[in-house]
């Protein structure tokens, strides 16, 4: 659960509209604040207009706009912590996101539960 006096913002950026409003839905359930993307433009109008705590990123959006989108969130010096979603084998998603900093690999489908602990250990302050 987010903590009730500080609000953390996520952006959740995937093509599929079920799966937006799934995590969305879970999310502000837990106390987040959600804005939710179905492609890339969307997203950086999103990122340049509002700060973020969190980004949940499906690496599957169409064409490669979702490595492209990972690439200039990365470009724009936005450090924040990523969750990237994808069909993909986990191994080559770790690949993918090696040198992205703060993220986490989740293959599709997944549940609620492994979204959660995904979140909270992503949002968790970082060990000094």
């Amino acid at each position: 659960m987010a903590d009730s006096d500080s609000s953390s913002r996520v952006l959740v950026i995937d093509h599929d509209p079920q799966i937006r409003e799934l995590l969305s839905d879970l999310l502000t359930h837990d106390g987040y604040e959600v804005d939710t993307a179905e492609n890339a433009p969307s997203a950086l109008k999103l990122l340049l207009r509002h700060r973020y705590s969190l980004l949940i990123i499906d690496l599957d959006l169409p064409g490669s706009a979702g490595l492209e989108l990972l690439q200039e969130v990365r470009g724009r010096g936005l450090r924040l912590p990523m969750l990237i979603a994808s069909n993909r084998q986990k191994e080559l998603l770790k690949v993918v996101v090696q040198d992205l900093g703060r993220a986490e690999c989740l293959l599709k489908p997944f549940g609620t539960g492994a979204i959660r602990a995904s979140v909270l250990r992503l949002l968790a302050p970082e060990p000094e």
